[in-house]
């Protein structure tokens, strides 16, 4: 109703509130999901190698049997429980061919990164 009316004051709360709660829905979060929503707002490689580089990170990674390994994997490809990949279910967006390259390059890294530690 606020962008249909153009109340660009309304709309900035709102957006605003909206960024609080996600903020605070995220540190509910198990750590490996926490890193990979960090990481996928993180649009270049050597911003990613610097946050997956910290120590905290590269526990987050390899913690409960390389959950974030499998919570990539089940997120790009299709498992023998699942017809589809979580972003293959999604409606076709413009966003949709983006956000699968940018998981398969931060598996790419994260592969790299733990091999070399």
């Amino acid at each position: 109703m606020a962008r249909r009316e153009q109340n660009t004051e309304v709309i900035s709360q709102l957006e605003n509130v909206m960024k609080i709660c996600m903020e605070e829905k995220q540190k509910t979060l198990r750590p490996e999901i926490q890193l990979l929503n960090t990481l996928l707002q993180t649009q270049s490689r050597d911003s990613r190698e610097k946050i997956m580089s910290t120590p905290e990170s590269i526990e987050a990674m390899r913690m409960n049997n390389e959950y974030f390994d499998s919570l990539i994997n089940r997120m790009i490809t299709a498992t023998q429980t699942t017809a589809l990949a979580d972003v293959d279910r999604q409606p076709a967006a413009a966003q949709k061919s983006p956000l699968l390259q940018q998981l398969k390059e931060i598996q790419q890294e994260a592969t790299a990164l733990k091999a070399r530690t």
